[in-house]
């Protein structure tokens, strides 16, 4: 039975995203001289290394469709090595009107969870599997045919905005593929997608996705600016099932 992404789909796609360097200018932004479709073939090409990124996710429930879970997340990043970006995100994540305070760390090649204080271990060969199954992402199949906006400031940088219809077909088989589950294409279809590319780096500065069942944005900053992640302190790590276990649907 086809169903709402998992917690772990949505947080593997937001490590995915991170996968997706900053200057502005005081004149007037040029007209773009690259069509929307090759602005955005060019940006894929020369995605940022290193920054810091600030991700918003509002999912459906996996067991519920009719409630909602959020989270509002904020640290750097780095894609230089490791099955996965290395990242040290912290924030808050509220679901069924309870909130928690969580911290979400990967070194690229195993990660950690802290929640309510305790440290949880995901585990090398968890995370190659994660690795494994998002070689074949591919986000820039999420959009339609895409078209220019206008240009807009993100974190000070004019940057061209590109709107495109969502393709639900392309997220859904994403998604199922991250989450080991059929994803309902029927809750992403009629969604839509936006980016906003630099005018001077032609690079990616903002993703947005909206649809019924899933909404994300994320804002990339510090672009280019080495940044230096840890495992968090405190050891005394608990393997990953144990949380898995707490939280049914996770």
């Amino acid at each position: 039975m086809l169903r709402a992404p998992s917690a772990a789909a949505v947080a593997a796609l937001a490590a995915l995203a991170l996968l997706l360097a900053s200057c502005g200018t005081e004149e007037e932004p040029p007209p773009p001289e690259l069509s929307a479709q090759a602005m955005l073939d060019r940006a894929f090409e020369r995605l940022p290394a290193s920054g810091r990124a600030e991700i918003d996710v509002d999912a459906q429930l996996p067991q519920d469709p009719s409630e909602r879970a959020t989270a509002q997340l904020e640290g750097p990043f780095d894609n230089s090595g490791g099955p996965v970006p290395s990242f040290d995100l912290d924030g808050q994540a509220q679901a069924a009107g309870f909130g928690v305070d969580l911290r979400l760390v990967s070194t690229g090649d195993d990660a950690f969870v802290v929640f309510f204080g305790e440290n949880y271990r995901v585990g090398r060969d968890r995370v190659a599997a994660i690795g494994q199954r998002s070689a074949g992402i591919d986000p820039r199949t999420w959009f339609g045919s895409p078209r220019h906006a206008g240009v807009d400031e993100v974190a000070d940088v004019d940057s061209y905005r590109i709107e495109a219809p969502l393709d639900a077909d392309a997220l859904a088989a994403d998604l199922s593929g991250l989450g080991g589950a059929p994803a309902d294409l029927a809750a992403f279809e009629g969604g839509s997608i936006e980016a906003w590319v630099g005018v001077e780096d032609g690079t990616f500065h903002r993703l947005q996705l909206i649809s019924d069942a899933l909404e994300f944005d994320l804002e990339l900053t510090a672009l280019g600016e080495p940044q230096e992640i840890e495992p968090p302190p405190g050891g005394g790590f608990q393997p990953i099932e144990d949380l898995l276990g707490r939280i049914p649907g996770l």
